[in-house]
This record gives structure tokens, sequence and C-alpha cells, in this order.
């Protein structure tokens, strides 16, 4: 229909900014470290890539030579069955050497104590292999790690050939931190946290300040001799020294982690050091982490309770330096949950690890910690690949008081699993109650996923928004949750189940579901296969103390067909509106506008919605989602019909229906107000079933009101020359006029039936203004007559001079009629002959007064001047476009400084533009009163009074008082209406009569 317009990180490839003074982030485990490089080969793994090669970034290549693979070695990115990534430096025949290295020196500011550290292992290696390294700019100095020949252990040494300081044994992760001491040029090294070499000399950094990372992997047995490096740090030794709890709140109430932020000297670090006030438990053991020499770990003898705070003290820590470090820190453990883990099923021996048919164990470990008792909801879903729910195993466990137990039932997988179906494993507060208390485990055809339940999340205490949309056409149903915290990651769940029907129990659930919340959301979709009725949607998040609880409507397929059949089939508005009203909860209409409509406004929407269908391919709906956007439509058009909100309509469907842009843009930006409401209250009231008969009367009604209600020539300029294509006007001898004005003018203000009218009038001015301009061009100029050049000159504008007065008088009739074009106009013949007599107008060709032109303000103000004898001294005028030869310059500073008349802005007069009816009422009746003439009575008989400007009320009050100003037919006064030579010189005359009639008395 026309109107629906609708580890891949290399080793050190991440040191792209290693100037002498650039540092990298600041790392989260270690707040008050300034880090100069920092890689884990676990970061940013992509399994297609096995070469290391640098990502050079900005840097210059020429400072960086991060691979050198020697004669037959080999470095590529590894990850083992953990699931760990590290640099692996091989070699594939005979010997060669493997070395990275940063070739770009960098200076920190101040020569700190630098740190460097890596975690490695070295597999299966022969007596010579050895791993060498140095972080020194002069590079003789290094360390070695090597095998002890004989034994299954690495020797750790100072240099090449230098002090054995400790051993570490073969084919485990061992730990190298390195301390390079500026202030005494040496050097300390720690072998998994443990100081095995001090006061080590030979430290090139301490001397030049210059630092540089090297290392270097000789290997001789290709295939089975392997290097391998986990991570590697470059930072400065913190200078504060402090403890800090890793897990306060969040704390295991069995263990506490703290970080002592420096290398701490591991004889002071022991369980005796420690103790807690608020408990009787003490510390047992104290472990040291190997990924971080400054974590360490207290295992407690017995667990603290659960919101609980307390002390954590301790005694006698030294750094290695023999600084204290101190340690007092206060901290509350955790509150205690409700919870299940280690969800998995089993076929009575192993974990299965993909769907596969057959009944199997649904196995749990699930925790009460709280001080009551609680009931833990077991729930298995089987989904098809459509995302129905086929089948749903609940299991409630109860549980007394911090209690723990694994429990185990039993679920059943089809034998005929195809492909795309999945089964998810999930634990929720209760039966029935979607409050995740677990994560969710799913096994899909190939495979098995899970992710960690986050327990410990905040407490939630506002409200989360549920939005539910059924799609009747597809019968898939979307349930949206946001929590409206998009920092937070929680669990979401729902639970969707009909209502059960009088005197039956609840039906079972239709669908249930679990997933995390990303930026706050999360998204159900799921396939509906139930009857038809109300459905129960519960949702709730983990945090949250209570579920939400909302009721949608479902129906079938069929039921929905046999809707959309009966609506194709409609054949009367009747028949229509009986339909809306039973289908629309169903269809899910919003009949809200409908409702809203008479009975009259009821059957044009109907009788649209039929005329709509007959415009769709086969002349019928689709689908109940189609039906559903013409319904809207044809709503809009029974608005119209009801005249209600047709203004914002026109606004707001004007690119939906079709409207001719061009159209629009005239109506929005060119015409007036007037205009516009005049346009709406054209189409307001009319019966339109199809929005293209709409857009067609749009634009014809937007035309001639743009006409009829034009407020100056300039505002009709631009309706006929943007709009003649669709009026069908030819512009061709308008274009070669050389003044367009009294054509313009012409048009400014007349209404016309239809575009054949319009086009008529404009012609005929067409051809009027080339005549004159053709006779004026004959005589050697152009008359004496200046002004607006439309017809509308009223008198005879000569060279600008101080006007002669002209004694006034009450007008007489002049016996003979001064012009034979009054013929429609009687009403004005004897004002026009009286002021004629007395030279106030004078006619545009001889005999011709042309009445239904229309006056400028100029115009009318020469009018007054010269029929009331106004005059002054003054000269001055605030103007600016009232130059000082134009012929009305000097009336115009007359009525001015008489208080006659304002600009329309403080220096804009506006000379010509077209006199409105107000207007000239607002200057006769300060003309009255600066002439003396009394006019006192007010008068409100006018039905449009509302439309009078305020400048002009009173005014138009006095002078329809005083029976000056009169109305129309209906009862109207037309304040904005253009006034026409006629109308200027009746109302002259009158308030002449007035005046007279005073001075007589």
């Amino acid at each position: 229909m026309k109107f629906f317009k609708k580890g891949t990180a290399v080793l050190l490839s991440t040191l792209i900014v290693l100037s002498c003074l650039t540092v990298f982030p600041v790392l989260a485990e270690n707040p008050a470290f300034t880090y100069y490089y920092d890689e884990d080969y676990v970061k940013n793994y992509e399994p297609d890539e096995t070469e290391i090669h640098v990502l050079k970034g900005s840097l210059d290549p020429k400072y960086l030579n991060a691979l050198n693979k020697g004669t037959a070695g080999n470095c590529f990115r590894y990850v083992d069955e953990t699931g760990n990534g590290m640099l692996r430096m091989t070699c594939t025949a005979g010997s060669g050497t493997n070395n990275v290295e940063v070739n770009k020196i960098f200076t920190p500011p101040g020569k700190p104590k630098m740190v460097l550290e890596f975690r490695y292992r070295r597999l299966n290696p022969s007596a010579t292999n050895s791993l060498t390294y140095h972080g020194e700019a002069g590079g003789t100095p290094f360390c070695l790690i090597k095998k002890i020949a004989g034994t299954n252990m690495d020797g750790i040494y100072d240099k090449n050939g230098g002090t054995l300081l400790g051993t570490a044994p073969i084919n485990e992760w061992n730990t190298i931190t390195v301390v390079y001491d500026n202030q005494e040029a040496k050097r300390t090294i720690l072998l998994n946290g443990e100081i095995v070499g001090s006061d080590i000399p030979g430290n090139g950094y301490a001397t030049s300040g210059s630092f540089r990372l090297r290392m270097l992997g000789n290997i001789q047995w290709g295939g089975t001799s392997f290097i391998d490096i986990d991570y590697m740090k470059i930072y400065e030794y913190p200078t504060v020294r402090n403890t800090e709890i890793n897990n306060p709140e969040n704390s295991e109430v069995k263990e506490l982690s703290i970080n002592l932020s420096c290398i701490a000297d591991l004889n002071t670090v022991k369980p005796g050091s420690f103790s807690l006030e608020g408990t009787d438990a003490v510390v047992t053991e104290v472990k040291q982490s190997v990924l971080n020499p400054y974590d360490f770990t207290l295992i407690l003898d017995k667990p603290l309770d659960y919101e609980t705070k307390y002390t954590l003290k301790g005694v006698g820590l030294r750094d290695i330096d023999n600084l204290e470090i101190p340690c007092q820190k206060s901290f509350t453990t955790r509150k205690a949950y409700l919870y299940a883990e280690q969800m998995k099923l089993s076929d009575g021996t192993d974990e299965i690890q993909w769907l596969q048919p057959g009944t199997f164990q649904y196995q749990a470990n699930v925790k009460n910690e709280t001080a009551g008792e609680e009931t833990i909801a077991l729930y298995a879903a089987y989904y098809s690949a459509q995302n129905e729910l086929k089948k749903l195993a609940q299991h409630p466990v109860s549980m007394t008081a911090g209690s723990e137990k694994t429990e185990r039932t039993e679920v059943t997988v089809d034998s005929d699993i195809a492909d795309g179906e999945n089964l998810s494993l999930f634990a929720w507060k209760a039966e029935g109650l979607p409050i995740p208390v677990s994560s969710v485990v799913s096994y899909g055809n190939t495979e098995k996923s899970s992710s960690a339940y986050q327990m410990q999340v905040p407490a939630y205490e506002g409200t989360w928004e549920v939005s539910t949309q059924v799609d009747t056409d597809t019968s898939m149903i979307t349930v949206a949750i946001d929590t409206k915290e998009p920092d937070v990651v929680r669990e979401a769940a729902v639970l969707v189940r009909r209502q059960g029907k009088e005197g039956e129990a609840e039906a079972a659930p239709s669908f249930a579901a679990q997933k995390k919340t990303t930026d706050g959301k999360a998204e159900f979709v799921f396939q509906m296969e139930g009857e038809s009725g109300i459905y129960e949607v519960r949702s709730g998040v983990n945090g949250a103390a209570d579920v939400q609880t909302d009721a949608i409507r479902y129906y079938t397929a069929d039921y929905i067909q046999n809707g959309l059949d009966r609506f194709n089939a409609a054949e009367n508005a009747q028949t229509a509106d009986e339909l809306i009203s039973g289908y629309q909860e169903s269809f899910g209409m919003d009949a809200s506008a409908y409702d809203l409509l008479s009975p009259e406004g009821k059957a044009t929407a109907c009788e649209a919605l039929i005329a709509m269908r007959g415009s769709l391919p086969e002349q019928k709906f689709q689908s109940v989602n189609q039906l559903n956007e013409i319904f809207g439509y044809a709503c809009v058009l029974g608005k119209i019909y009801d005249k209600k909100d047709v203004g914002a309509i026109l606004d707001g469907y004007h690119e939906i229906f079709g409207f001719d842009p061009a159209v629009y843009e005239v109506y929005s930006k060119v015409i007036s107000d007037r205009a516009k409401t005049e346009t709406q209250s054209r189409l307001g009231g009319v019966k339109y079933t199809v929005p293209e008969t709409l857009a067609e009367d749009f634009a014809k009604q937007t035309i001639l009101s743009g006409f009829s209600c034009s407020e100056n020539y300039k505002q009709t300029k631009k309706l006929i020359t943007s709009m003649d294509e669709q009026i069908g006007l030819s512009l061709t001898e308008y274009n070669r006029l050389k003044d367009t004005d009294p054509v313009d003018i012409g048009m400014t203000g007349k209404q016309f039936s239809d575009f054949t009218e319009l086009k008529t009038k404009f012609d005929a001015l067409v051809t009027q203004a080339k005549k004159e301009e053709n006779s004026q061009s004959g005589s050697g100029g152009r008359p004496s007559s200046g002004g607006s050049s439309g017809g509308g000159t009223i008198v005879d504008f000569g060279p600008s001079a101080t006007p002669t007065p002209v004694p006034t008088s009450s007008p007489e009739p002049a016996d003979t009629p001064a012009f034979d074009d009054m013929q429609g106009y009687d009403w004005a013949q004897e004002a026009v002959n009286a002021l004629y007599k007395k030279g106030v107008v004078k006619g545009q060709a001889e005999g011709k007064y042309v009445p239904q032109n229309l006056v400028t303000r100029a115009e009318f103000v020469k009018m007054l001047v010269l029929a009331f004898d106004l005059n002054n001294g003054e000269k001055e005028i605030p103007f600016e476009d009232v130059g000082e030869n134009d012929w009305f310059r000097d009336y115009v500073a007359i009525a001015y400084h008489s208080g006659i008349v304002s600009g329309t802005d403080k220096t804009v007069f506006s000379p010509q533009e077209p006199l409105t009816r107000e207007m000239a009422a607002a200057m006769l009746y300060k003309t009255a009163q600066r002439k003396g003439t009394s006019l006192n009575e007010r008068s409100e008989q006018f039905a449009d009074m509302n439309l009078v400007s305020g400048y002009a009320y009173d005014a138009v009050a006095a002078l329809s008082a005083a029976g000056i100003l009169s109305g129309y037919e209906d009862g109207t006064v037309r304040p904005q209406d253009f006034c026409d030579r006629a109308q200027a010189a009746q109302l002259v005359y009158q308030l002449m009569g007035i005046e007279g009639d005073e001075k007589d008395a």
C-alpha cells in the first residue's frame, strides 16, 4: 500500500609505550604498585595462533626485537589441559637459542627499586639446557637457571658460572623474583617467595639508571624439552607497607586472604604472627600465593560466624629490607547464603558431557548457611530446538539450619534428541519461586556449558521492570527483565504457567528458565504450545527477597487464524465493529483510541479498515501484526472524522500516510497559523477511508487555505512558486514580469473553491500585470502612482511633500459616481465618492477605482492623514524600511508622531504589507482619540472576538459599538482578514461622519 512508507599476547608485546617515563596501568591486585610491564599468557589467547608475532602498534619497530628463534629454536603460545596459556620455548632439532628481549631501554624517574618477576617451568631438560635473564642496561651481570647433573632439580645461580643460590624442582612451576636496589647496587633473588640470595653484586641498572629486560632459552633436545613462561612482570618495589584483607565483606569464613603490599621475609610470616579479636579461632597455616608473592591465605582451625565483625592483628611482620609491615584490620564476614553448587548429570559413574538419551542421576551439593529451615528446589528444564519446554523436573530439598548435603534425583532424556535441543540444570529458592540460588549448567547436542554462580551480590532493594510481549503470529512470548543495575550481574529467572480453571488445580509450568543479566537486563524468548487462557508470569533475581507476578493472555494459533479469517471476510462496518470488540484482547489490539470515537467515528474507522484491507496483497490481512497496524491507521481516520487532534495527526502521520513532502513543507513552514487552522478545519469532519484520499485533500486544502489566510503577499509568492505543479499553474509569463508584486498582492487573501478558479484568477492577474508593464514601457517609464503595483494604489503618489491640510467636514454624497466599477460594492459607493471629492482617494485608471484590491499600511496612513487633516513638524522616525525619498515617508512621520501608528517592530514599519481589518481598526481608534472624538461604548458582539489581537481589542470593541466597524453575515469580524479598497474607504468615511456630527453638535 502506498501509505506504508515505513596469551595472543607475545612476550612483552603489550610493552608498546615503554618510553623513559611511561608506565603501565595500575593493576587491581596491587593498587599501590607502578607497573612497567605485565604479561599473563592466558590473556587474549586465540587457538588458531601458533606463532608468536609482534603487535607493534605505534612503537617504532627499531625499538622492539621481541623474538629471535636462533638457528633451530621455536617459540609459540601454548595452552595446557587446564586452560592456562603460556609462552613455550622449544627446539626442533640439534641446538638452538630462543631470545626474547625488549631492546627499548627505559629510565624510571628517580631510579626506584625495581622488581622483575616471572613464573616458569622446564620440562625434560638436558643438563646443558639453560634459561638466562637480566634486567640491566649493561647486559653483563645475569642470573642462570639450569639442571643440576644427575638430579631432577634446577639450580638457580647468580650468574653464569657463579654461585648456586638455590634449587627448584624440574617439571613444576617456580616463581623467580629479582629485586634491583639502586642505592646499594645489589640484587636480591627470591625463589617461590623465599630469599635465596641477597646483597648480590652486579647491578648495571644502579649505575646507569636504565633498565632492559632480556631472556634467552638455550635448548638442545628438540620435541621433548621445553621451557614455559607463565607470566612476567616489571614494576617498582612499593614504598608503602600495609596489610589489606582481600575478601572482607565476601570473606570465606574458614580462611582469610591478605595482601602484605611488599615482599615479606617469609621467616616472619608464620601462623603465630597472626591473631583474631572476637573469636577463639586461631591461624593454623599460612600459604603464599604462587602467582603473587604479596598474597597469603590464613587457614583457621574453625570457621568464623557469618555477618560478624572481627579484627585481624599481625605482630613481627617484616619485609626483605627488615622493615616492619603494619597489620591491624577490621572486617565483617559475609552473610549466610542458601545455594546449590556442583550440579551435574551422571550416568552413575561419570558426568555426561553432552545431551544424550537415557535416565541420569541429577546431583547437586546444597547448602543452607542460614539459621532457619529452608527449601531449595532443583530444576531440570528440557527444551526443544524452538525453545518450547518439553519437560520440567522439579525436586524440592528441605534443609535444616546450617546443613549441607549432596542431593540426587533422576532425570530422563528422550531417545529421539533433535538438533538444537538442550537440558538446563538450575536451583531456585523454593518450588514455584524463581529466585536463583545457583548457576545454570546446560547440556547441548555436542557440549556442556556452565558459568559460576555469583552468590555474593548486593541485596536487591529496588523494583525490576518486567515487560511481556506475545507475538500472536508465531506464538512466541518474550519476557524482558531490567534490574536498572547496569554494573551488577545477577541471575534472573522466569516461570510461566497457566492459571488453573475453576475447579481444577494450577496447570504445570509452560516455561522455566534462568540466565545472567547483561547491563542489568535479561531476555527470555520461548515457544508456547499450550491451550488458550490466562498465564501467570513470575520473575525473580538473586539478591531479592520476593518475586514479581504478572498475567498475560495467550491464544492458540488456531484461535488466532480463525479470528483473522473472520476479519478478512467482514464486509461492513457493523461486522468489523463486532470483531474488534470480540478479538481486541486476544489480538493485542490497542483499542484505546477506538473506544473514544463517536459512533460515526467508529463507523468511519471500520469502513477504513475494510477499505485498506482491499489494498493489501490478496486483499486480506496476512497476520495479526499487520491487522493491528492498519487498525491503528483506521482509528486515526476515525479521529479526523470526529475532528479530534487533526493538527497532531497531520504532523505525526504525514510520512506514513504518504503526504506530498513539498506540500507538507509549505503547511509546516510557509502558510500562516490561521491557514493551518483553516486547513485542519476543512479536513475535520470528512469521512476518509484510505490515506491516499486524505493525502490528496490535504494538499488541496493546504494550498487553498494558504491563499485565503495569507498574511502578506510574500507568503503568497512562496505559495505560487512552490506549489505551481500541484495547482497546475504555468509560471512562464509570471517569471517574465519585471515586478510580480501586483500578481502576488492580487492573489493574497482570496478565497477559491478549487484549483480551477485559483488558476483562472492567477492567469488574469498575470495578463493584467503584463499589459500594464507594456503600457509603462511604451510611455517611457512607470506612472507617477507608485507604491505597491498590484492594483492597490489609493492616491496619487507624487513627489514627497508635506501634506496640505484639508478642512474636515461631514462628508457629502457625490451626485455622480466617480467610478464605473463599483458593481457589487454598492454599500461603499457613497464613501468612495465622498473621499474622492475631498481628494483623499483617486482611481487606479480613468473611471476605475478597483474596490477589490488590497490596501497597504502606507496607503491607509495617507488616507487618515488627508481625511483628518493631521500635521506636525516632526520628521525623524525609527523605521529602517522607510527611506528619505519614499512617497509615504512624510505621512508615516505625521501618523507616528501623532500616536496613530507604530511599527511591526521597533525599527520596522512594513509599509508595503497588506492592511488587516484589526490594524485598520487600531489606526482609526487612535485617530479618533487624537481628534478628540468620543468612542466610549464597547461591544463584543462578534463571535470571533477571541481571535482579535490584544493591541486591537479595545479598538474593535469601540468601533463596533459606534457602528463604524460591522461584521459579516455569520456574526464574525475576521480581524486578520485583509482590507480591500472598498472597506478602507467605508471605515474612514464612517469615522469622518461621527467626527462631523460631534463638531456640528
